[in-house]
């Protein structure tokens, strides 16, 4: 006997439908997979193939199968420098972010 996972066609739509929010430039790689309910922070980058099972932070780079963060990106793309003692910077366009957080 085959067994199939049905969601229930006439209940309230909130027990099933989650929303998954992209935030503004984040960028999404060609078939990844996002699972509903996620969110992808502002200026991520998801790489193409990845399945992400966890909300993805602002500004990181997220890779493989499940998804796990590998660096930081700017908003123009490259991947943050470590600059030690004060927090990350961009060798293409020179913007400089803080540590904030840990």
């Amino acid at each position: 006997m085959l067994l199939r996972a049905v969601r229930e066609r006439y209940g309230d739509p909130k027990r099933w439908l989650l929303r998954t929010n992209v935030e503004t430039g984040a960028s999404l790689g060609a078939k990844c997979i996002i699972l509903p309910g996620i969110r992808i922070g502002t200026y991520a980058m998801v790489a193409a193939g990845a399945v992400v099972t966890k909300d993805v932070k602002a500004h990181a780079l997220v890779v493989g199968t499940p998804a796990k963060q590998t660096a930081w990106v700017c908003r123009c793309g490259a991947r943050l420098k470590e600059v030690p003692g004060s927090g990350w910077s961009c060798p293409q366009c020179a913007e400089v972010f803080d540590r904030v957080g840990g």
